[in-house]
């Protein structure tokens, strides 16, 4: 695990920190001399990556600062303890390892300043290319046979019809505003100038299915595009079930569909799949929303 990810994974939400990260690189001749910030000069096109913190954090409103924290921790990079011959060369990195960390603090407090002010912007990133990376070629993985529909999801709405009180809306507002947002084929996602609006629910999950353990429960919108994921490995003692957590934008999510994909040593496998949960009639069910004159 190279120094990037030490780093980062100190600071930032889970949701955002995934994989091992590919460093950029800098040239001798790229510095000018006199120049009062070193990682001010930096390549106009991205290098080639992989990793998925970068990829993320290369997009959106705190591109630029991310790149020049990226920059740095490549132009100082942290030694590992087991690459050292000798206890002498281990202090020496150690200490080598506190400076660069230092040194780097001024490119990566303002990345994780902006980053906080677009946690939803950049929680979208990672979930879009969390989707192609690892939801897509999974689902592609799975055999007809292999999927079961989830018939019972416990799911807490209460944050989502909370939004929908302090909006002061109806169910026919709530139509209304989805019959033109609620896109569908989602889009990939884009800086607006402000962090979106988003709700977080909570959906419980059994933690194994037939004896087959959960390995990753999931959800996406009407357009399919992912909202959410969590991994889970197996324990010695755990509970029968768990939870997860999901975050949508609520005026342009109609339904949302969830996912739980289970497998063993043997590549036994299986999909739970529900059907299509409609966010309107969960508000109108609720008992706290004026229902008004749509039929769901």
């Amino acid at each position: 695990m190279n120094n990037l990810l030490l780093t980062a994974r100190r600071l930032v939400a889970p949701a955002v920190v995934a994989s091992t990260l590919v460093q950029t690189s800098r040239t001798r001749a790229e510095k000018e001399e006199g120049d009062d910030d070193p990682c001010a000069i930096l390549p106009e096109e991205d290098e080639e990556t992989t990793c998925t913190i970068c990829l993320v954090n290369r997009q959106g409103p705190c591109r630029d600062y991310w790149r020049k924290f990226e920059r740095c921790l490549k132009d100082h990079p942290i030694k590992k303890d087991d690459q050292q011959d000798g206890e002498s060369d281990v202090e020496s990195a150690k200490e080598e390892t506190a400076h660069a960390s230092a040194f780097c603090d001024q490119y990566m407090l303002p990345w994780l300043t902006c980053v906080q002010s677009y946690r939803n912007l950049y929680l979208l990133y990672f979930n879009y290319l969390s989707q192609t990376d690892l939801i897509e070629p999974l689902e592609e993985s799975i055999r007809d046979e292999e999927i079961v529909e989830w018939k019972e999801v416990n799911v807490d709405w209460s944050p989502y019809v909370d939004w929908v009180k302090s909006k002061g809306y109806t169910t026919w507002d709530l139509f209304e505003i989805l019959k033109h947002n609620a896109l569908p084929i989602t889009p990939r996602p884009e800086y607006e100038g402000e962090d979106p609006e988003m709700v977080e629910i909570e959906v419980k999950v059994k933690l194994q299915n037939e004896e087959l353990p959960l390995q990753i429960a999931y959800a996406k919108d009407q357009g399919g595009l992912l909202l959410g994921m969590e991994h889970f490995s197996e324990k010695e003692e755990k509970p029968e079930e768990t939870t997860f957590k999901i975050s949508f934008r609520p005026s342009m999510t109609a339904n949302v569909q969830f996912y739980a994909f289970y497998k063993n040593d043997k590549d036994e496998a299986r999909l739970l799949s529900s059907q299509p949960i409609h966010l309107i009639k969960e508000a109108a069910e609720s008992g706290e929303i004026p229902e008004g004159t749509i039929q769901i």
